[in-house]
């Protein structure tokens, strides 16, 4: 168990509710995962799509839910060393291990702690959410392996009968981990919610997690009694009952409100800006999105190297991408080389995000012929 202990000021002053950005808040102390996770640094690993919970506001695509598949942000992976080319390629300081259900696949969930924890250190923060009430052997298994910080999520519909999560939580609270406790905050559920956070006064957990209830494209259908808050995927409800606990609880661990606008517009952002300072070529310039901005040529890649040497572009602010057989360039000289190309080429500005895909997000024509 990993508590630290306040002088009495100070714990007064933890314990006020503070606004964080993009419509967070905090009462208590941050924890240690949601600190990397807003520095952009954590690695999201999904160790499995299998999960025998059947949560009705669980996001998952239908590409993942129920499938035994594994993904290093969006790369999908199969061996541990993919995963860890994926660390290094977003100088990643942590990783969070999620799904489905990671302990659904238990063996390569700790071995792939392991396995990070070899080749990072005790720097490299890794946490892990489950929905599983894992007995202590298993929590065991865990914080044998590495692993600094257990999320325990109780599915809403057993906000009334907790029992076998609150003993997990109790006897993983012992170990050299941090506990703590995820959940969405239901509108319609809050007699429901406020009696499990009293529950959990005693059980030596750190934090608990107040997630902003969102629609995803394969919730909508299941939750068409709750009303979109605005233009986004936020529940109308969830953030002013999440603002009403934390201002009348005052509960012995920290609580913690992540909003849809964060892991929307934060959370994903911070971790492109992270990864594109590392992966991004001499040509090409991070926005202030976290995507990279770039010019392509695209026609027969020979004749466009050919060209872009004879009109003496400096080697360096152009390259050939084999994967997607293009020529790639800088975007200050993309005018320039489009009005001296000829046919068959074609010179665009492309924004595309720093990830393992290479997802493009937006195309813009340069020059007359398009």
């Amino acid at each position: 168990m990993r508590q630290d202990s306040y002088p009495t000021g100070l714990l007064a002053r933890l314990m006020e509710v503070k606004e964080l950005d993009l419509d967070c808040l905090l009462k208590g102390r941050l924890p240690k995962g949601c600190t990397h996770c807003r520095k952009g640094g954590k690695l999201v690993l999904f160790m499995t799509g299998e999960c025998g919970f059947g949560c009705f506001y669980c996001p998952l695509s239908e590409l993942k839910y129920g499938r035994d598949v594994i993904y290093a942000n969006e790369r999908p992976v199969r061996k541990v060393g993919e995963v860890i080319e994926e660390v290094e390629a977003m100088d990643a300081s942590g990783t969070g291990i999620t799904g489905g259900d990671p302990i659904a696949r238990i063996d390569r969930t700790c071995e792939w702690i392991r396995a990070l924890r070899s080749r990072f250190g005790a720097k490299h923060h890794i946490h892990l959410y489950t929905a599983t009430p894992i007995d202590l052997p298993t929590a065991e298994r865990l914080a044998s392996a590495g692993l600094d910080e257990l999320r325990i999520h109780v599915p809403a519909n057993l906000w009334k009968r907790p029992n076998r999560h609150l003993r997990c939580l109790r006897e993983a609270s012992g170990l050299d981990m941090d506990v703590g406790v995820e959940v969405p905050v239901v509108p319609r559920m809050r007699r429901e919610l406020k009696r499990l956070l009293g529950s959990l006064e005693g059980m030596g957990i750190s934090f608990v997690n107040l997630n902003e209830l969102e629609f995803s494209d394969t919730t909508i259908a299941r939750m068409d009694a709750y009303a979109s808050d605005g233009d986004g995927y936020a529940v109308r409800g969830s953030r002013s009952l999440a603002e009403g606990l934390l201002n009348d609880l005052e509960p012995p661990f920290s609580l913690h409100f992540c909003s849809a606008r964060y892991k929307d517009s934060g959370q994903l952002r911070r971790r492109l800006l992270r990864r594109g300072r590392v992966v991004k070529k001499a040509y090409q310039e991070i926005t202030q999105d976290g995507t990279l901005l770039f010019a392509v040529i695209e026609g027969p890649g020979r004749g466009a190297m050919d060209s872009l040497a004879k009109l003496k572009v400096p080697r360096q602010i152009y390259a050939w991408d084999p994967r997607k057989r293009r020529v790639e360039l800088s975007p200050w000289v993309a005018e320039m080389v489009a009005a001296k190309l000829k046919h068959p080429f074609k010179v665009f500005l492309v924004e595309e995000y720093p990830t393992w895909d290479a997802l493009e997000v937006e195309r813009t024509p340069i020059g007359k012929r398009h």
